[in-house]
């Protein structure tokens, strides 16, 4: 069987089943079955086939000590498959050192995971040690990359055209942002927001807070709309964030980014990630996410402050980065199909307190007692108490992925109990307080019926996604736990009370269940259940405006050549009368795949005529490909077996 689909299933995104010809191939007479020559890596792996047909291990060497490579040394730990078909140490693991130790030098913090590694006195857990030096730093080497990454030593001096803007946008900043990244405390912010706005002398700022400052601006110009620029600054909005991203890197680059050296970088890493997560590549900001992750690990933030001797202050604002940036880290890591290692490792960070910001001061010698019900801190809550459960649960029946929901080798009564328990506890925890009025509470009761949805949905689809074996009934409930996945997408992009958090809102798409709808339209031969159908796509096409910008999102563009085939498949089988008139979102898709296509002509020979200056710019605003309309029509010939379900749950 080859490693690759052959190419009209690759072009029409179906699954194909690699054989000679596919099985779609000959369903279909008139594509034409294919395949790509064979790379090296596939000849490799024909060739190591071939061998162990005849007997031998193309895997087996000799290690340099004279022991071949795959039998294990006599230290070695023995290991046994899951209950998810990983692997996982026969032995358990007692946990996370109980006596870790920070040392503090020169201002800078340093975590050591157990004393054991100090050569002076008998130290207790958690202690810290002021005037210390760290025992294993090599004293007089240099920065990797030092010529490259380093930015200035100096805060970037600030404009008085960037200082108009400062106020504007600490506002914007506290209202649309600063719900969703509560690394600061609220007295933290202000007194930085003073600072800039109130006082001409920016030497009161040192690099890390410049660098924060910075990514603040960035993530509130994020949350703006293009109309929200040109009238509050006169500019475009792609001006503003080309403009503050290059001020924010710049900044970050100056606290050497490869070495942290205190929390308030980090923070600004944070709050520079999230405001990226939808406009850059998710393959660098993967890469930042590691240096994030590892320089809070330097600094200790991924241990509890309780044991490292913090005050309560300092525990609860390490807290909140750790998760935060867990957080961060899982949603890209979601975006990539992977599960990140740190979510996995036995880190001890507790979960931050429920509480509002006035309830804590930095003196306190003791933590204030809980609230209950919802709070400031409540979003952020949410979904670290979703990770948490993941993370918890899934971790005790067998080495963590966040693939449960989709292996088959787990078994369907734990991830129905677990998504019951999870459903369960959103309810005790926090839709019981949710207030219909508060965008926040709002936002909070969307989300969690939307992501339990998105659990049996995803259950749903995987059992029927490999089996011709999927009856009526889990036909009808898979449309239904569609539809209804639609429908909370209509309401999060049309609300009133939720306009602010459009930019955060936006990327979450559920593409799979939109996939599942437009089959079943296409194939519906009940005329009132099609009419229905329809009448849910154009309320999201009307909610959502982003979906009409093919250029931005491949998944766009596919869905509109889809949306077009699919109408005039229902018009051809009668499903839709004829008297009824086409749907405008439907008409305006038709006209814009229009005038893509006459552009994509256009924009190469600008290409060519420059030399091939800026290709790479003019590469991402010309669609991957556009199907003709035969080839459109096919597609939703289609068993929900048959789409290629990794393209529509990718990102970039």
């Amino acid at each position: 069987m080859r490693s690759q689909a052959c190419e009209p299933c690759a072009k029409r995104k179906v699954r194909c089943d690699r054989e000679d010809p596919c099985s779609n191939c000959k369903r279909r007479k008139q594509d034409r079955c294919s395949y790509p020559e064979p790379s090296p890596v596939d000849r490799i792996r024909k060739l190591e086939d071939l061998v162990r047909s005849l007997g031998g291990n193309p895997d087996e060497d000799v290690a340099p000590g004279g022991r071949p490579f795959g039998v294990a040394s006599p230290n070695s730990v023995t290991v046994t498959t899951s209950p998810f078909g990983s692997q996982r140490p026969t032995s358990s693991s007692n946990g996370r050192s109980k006596d870790p130790v920070i040392l503090e030098e020169d201002g800078q913090q340093h975590y050591l995971e157990s004393r054991v590694w100090l050569t002076h006195g008998h130290l207790q857990g958690g202690t810290r040690i002021a005037n210390a030096k760290h025992p294993l730093f090599l004293r007089n080497a240099i920065p990797a990359f030092q010529n490259i990454i380093r930015g200035r030593d100096s805060p970037i001096s600030v404009s008085s055209e960037l200082r108009e803007h400062a106020q504007i946008l600490w506002t914007f900043f506290k209202q649309r942002v600063h719900p969703f990244i509560r690394i600061s405390f609220t007295w933290e912010l202000e007194r930085l927001e003073s600072i800039v706005t109130l006082s001409p002398d920016s030497t009161q700022i040192d690099i890390a807070q410049n660098a924060l400052i910075y990514s603040i601006y960035l993530s509130s110009i994020t949350s703006l709309t293009e109309s929200d620029c040109r009238t509050n600054f006169g500019l475009s909005k792609t001006l503003m964030l080309a403009k503050y991203q290059a001020l924010c890197e710049e900044s970050l680059a100056g606290t050497d980014i490869l070495c942290m050296k205190n929390i308030m970088a980090l923070k600004a890493m944070a709050v520079y990630l999230m405001a990226s997560l939808d406009r850059l590549s998710t393959q660098s900001l993967w890469t930042l996410m590691g240096l994030a992750i590892r320089n809070g690990e330097k600094l200790g933030i991924h241990r509890d402050g309780t044991l490292l001797g913090m005050s309560p202050f300092e525990t609860e604002e390490r807290r909140r980065l750790w998760w935060h940036l867990q957080y961060l880290d899982l949603i890209l890591a979601i975006r990539l199909g992977v599960t990140p290692s740190t979510l996995k490792a036995e880190w001890d960070a507790r979960l931050p307190l429920n509480i509002e910001d006035g309830d804590f001061t930095p003196e306190m010698k003791t933590f204030p007692e809980e609230r209950k019900g919802l709070t400031s801190m409540s979003y952020c809550l949410f979904t670290y108490y979703i990770l948490d459960e993941q993370r918890q649960y899934h971790a005790d029946k067998g080495r963590f992925e966040l693939s449960w929901s989709t292996n088959q080798s787990v078994p369907m009564q734990i991830k129905e109990a677990f998504i019951d328990r999870l459903e369960d506890g959103l309810n005790k925890r926090f839709l019981q307080y949710c207030d219909p009025i508060k965008p926040l509470h709002i936002l909070i009761q969307l989300m969690s019926r939307a992501l339990v949805c998105v659990f049996r949905h995803r259950i749903l689809l995987t059992t029927g996604e490999y089996s011709d074996r999927m009856n009526q009934g889990n036909r009808g409930s898979l449309l239904a736990l569609s539809m209804q996945l639609l429908e909370y997408a209509i309401v999060m992009h049309s609300h009133r009370l939720l306009r602010d958090f459009d930019w955060f809102t936006t990327n979450g798409f559920p593409w799979p269940a939109f996939m599942v709808v437009l089959v079943e339209a296409s194939q519906e031969t009940n005329i009132d259940a099609c009419q229905r159908i329809w009448a849910l796509l154009s309320d999201l096409y009307a909610a959502n405006a982003s979906l009409l910008e093919l250029t931005e999102d491949r998944r766009r563009l596919h869905a509109a050549e889809l949306i077009v085939a699919a109408w005039k498949t229902c018009m051809s089988k009668g499903t839709v009368s004829r008297s009824t008139p086409t749907p405008s979102m439907v008409s305006s898709l038709e006209k814009r795949l229009s005038e893509c296509m006459e552009d994509v002509p256009q924009a190469s020979a600008e290409s060519e005529a420059n030399g091939g200056i800026h290709r790479g710019v003019r590469e991402l605003e010309i669609p991957e490909s556009f199907l003709s309309e035969q080839e459109a029509n096919n597609l939703l010939d289609l068993d929900l077996r048959d789409i290629d379900w990794s393209f529509w749950n990718s990102i970039d």
